[in-house]
């Protein structure tokens, strides 16, 4: 029996694009354990029903008291679960992103330690992927290749996602007009990569008022600048991950800056318009999409 523990810190999109390394570990190894943050650990629950999740306890890791003392106490329960193998799938962006995920691996007891070495960071993976941030590669290709040398096996390459009857069931609770919508979400946590709200703004208007389409902002309710609503504007922003992906089921087209409910889109197949910035476009772009 090999127990594993995968960590992935990041948000909505990093981990829906790990699940055919989810799959692979899941159909090679005996136990799998997850860490991830808040707002991912649903949507693992639901469709990796089989895995162990831990909490990392905060969203942003920073050296504050309160945090030392919550990560800690992460350390020392992974510390007592003695993994065989332990995944990192997420870039190592700078200091501050290694070095949580160093003592995470450490603490782990595992002899096999497996990510990818971004820009030469994480030299402490014996198993690892080479990574540069600006090359064409698809994000989760990182992923599945690694689990590949680790299993010994390949994967199956598969971001698509069927529906599940827990998602169906939450899309009946937005009672819903019997049309067809377009979903726009203007979030983003990195602000240099969002449209501007004033654009997504006219953009709406142009949509309502050339088509018989109805619109779907989706999001967090932080995401402030589209606080609009009525007629054939529907404001469903809040919930968690599987209300956005209940949402989203309901969107023939989705429009969106390069989030987590972009992936959501296209792991569903809808047609999606994305609006890429800065440097993020090679690594998260669908391919063909």
């Amino acid at each position: 029996m090999k127990r594993v523990l995968v960590a992935n810190l990041g948000g909505i999109g990093d981990v829906l694009l790990s699940f055919p390394a989810f799959r692979l570990l899941r159909d090679s190894f005996s136990g799998v354990s997850f860490l991830g943050v808040s707002r991912t650990i649903p949507l693992v629950k639901n469709f990796f029903p089989e895995f162990e999740i831990l909490r990392f306890p905060f969203s942003e890791f920073a050296p504050t008291p309160g945090n030392i003392f919550l990560f800690l106490k992460l350390l020392r329960e992974i510390r007592g679960k003695n993994f065989d193998i332990f995944f990192n799938f997420q870039p190592i962006a700078g200091f501050f992103s290694q070095l949580p995920i160093y003592l995470i691996a450490k603490s782990s007891g595992a002899k096999i330690l497996a990510g990818r070495r971004t820009e030469g960071r994480g030299k402490f993976f014996g198993v690892f992927v080479g990574e540069k941030l600006e090359e064409e590669k698809f994000e989760g290709e990182y992923n599945l290749e690694l689990a590949e040398k680790v299993a010994g096996k390949k994967g199956d390459g598969n971001y698509r996602i069927e529906i599940s009857g827990e998602i169906k069931r939450r899309s009946e609770k937005f009672n819903l007009p019997d049309e067809r919508f377009v979903g726009i979400c203007m979030g983003g946590m990195i602000e240099k990569q969002r449209w501007p709200a004033e654009n997504y703004r006219k953009l709406i208007d142009r949509i309502l008022k050339k088509t018989d389409y109805g619109i779907l902002i989706v999001g967090g309710r932080e995401e402030g600048g589209l606080d609009r609503s009525g007629g054939r504007i529907f404001d469903l922003r809040g919930g968690d991950v599987l209300d956005l992906f209940a949402v989203i089921s309901k969107c023939e087209v989705f429009i969106s800056n390069d989030t987590g409910p972009m992936h959501i889109a296209c792991e569903q197949n809808k047609k999606v318009i994305a609006l890429f910035r800065e440097e993020t476009y090679g690594h998260f772009a669908w391919k063909g999409k």
